[in-house]
């Protein structure tokens, strides 16, 4: 069984007004803001990034899409210009990667002590669920707004399972999740994502400005200037001065096969439908809770807590689920984006 992590958070990048107005409008400008980011691959190459991790500027020419040829297929009708503007993978010395490696466990300590409960949950699972690390991936967005994907395999604590603990287990479970996303992000961000992302705000050309300005060079982590009249109460992490960010929320997506059931010597055993059941109790819809369970493509995207069957997530060499999931993406982006406007504009 694993479970799939997908947790927007605020990051310190934005396209400017102008570029956006202009891109794919004004053939110079396009031809500019290409040769933008095709530099960029030599500020990444010079960074402390890019020895932690793989990086892909989705905006420079090799990964662009082709011309849209509308109305022929949707591969011909997709953006050439995803909304997805860079693709960080950290780098990890092995497919399983320790969640109590010390390089973790300093923001884990420093974010336990506001979130006690996520903590005692991490306390308890953390030598036993493993982050799938090859899964793991930030994908940076405009709009100041970044999402981490992630994957744990949680079968080490589903399986064996007493009825009587089910219940208790999940809710630690999802404790976990949350607090596992928010460590992994406010570990990557300030040591790898935040340099990046200041290497890049720093590289605009005068002439043409294609990201907002953040940051002067002159400004060190602790004297981050901020982003003007929308400048984010939540920037830097007040115990170590290093740069932080705002988690929004984390998306807990469960894989699991429900034909299998769980068995332990001396156990009544557990049905793996009975934790399919329990982990989408807050969905509220015992129609599409049978359905789930019931049929071999059926899956529950509602709420926070989301449900996949094996089957489905494997069927069709896994494309339908590939098309899904990105879909999902893009909601949280899109979501996030306006919920971080709506702050702003509050503000």
């Amino acid at each position: 069984m694993r479970l799939k992590l997908l947790a927007p958070f605020r990051s310190h990048l934005r396209l400017s007004l102008g570029c956006t107005l202009k891109t794919g409008r004004l053939s110079a400008f396009k031809q500019d803001y290409l040769e933008f980011w095709n530099g960029l691959q030599g500020v990444a190459d010079s960074s402390d990034a890019e020895k932690s991790a793989a990086i892909r500027f989705l905006h420079s020419e090799p990964n662009l899409g082709p011309d849209a040829v509308r109305y022929t297929t949707i591969d011909a009708d997709t953006l050439r210009y995803t909304a997805e503007l860079i693709e960080i993978k950290p780098a990890h010395s092995s497919e399983i990667a320790d969640l109590n490696a010390p390089d973790l466990q300093a923001t884990v300590d420093r974010l336990g002590e506001r979130r006690l409960v996520g903590k005692a949950a991490w306390d308890k699972y953390a030598d036993r669920i493993p982050l799938l690390a090859e899964s793991t991936t930030i994908h940076v967005f405009d709009n100041n707004i970044s999402i981490l994907e992630a994957e744990l395999d949680v079968s080490n604590v589903l399986a064996g399972l007493n009825p009587d603990d089910v219940d208790t287990t999940l809710d630690d479970l999802r404790e976990f999740a949350v607090f596992c996303g928010e460590a992994l992000i406010k570990h990557y961000y300030s040591s790898l994502v935040f340099p990046l992302l200041r290497s890049i705000t720093e590289q605009h050309d005068t002439g043409h400005v294609f990201v907002d300005p953040l940051f002067t060079a002159s400004s060190s982590i602790r004297d981050v200037q901020g982003l003007g009249e929308f400048e984010y109460p939540i920037y830097r992490d007040d115990n170590s001065g290093t740069a932080s960010t705002e988690v929004l929320w984390v998306t807990r997506s469960l894989v699991c096969d429900l034909e299998d059931g769980t068995q332990q010597p001396s156990r009544e055993a557990l049905p793996v439908q009975s934790i399919a059941r329990t982990w989408l109790r807050a969905v509220g819809d015992a129609e599409l809770t049978n359905k789930v369970v019931e049929q071999d493509d059926a899956y529950s995207t509602r709420w926070l807590n989301y449900l996949f069957r094996e089957k489905f997530v494997a069927a069709n060499d896994g494309r339908d689920f590939e098309d899904i999931w990105a879909a999902m993406q893009l909601c949280q982006y899109y979501y996030s984006a306006v919920e971080s406007l709506n702050d702003r504009l509050n503000r």
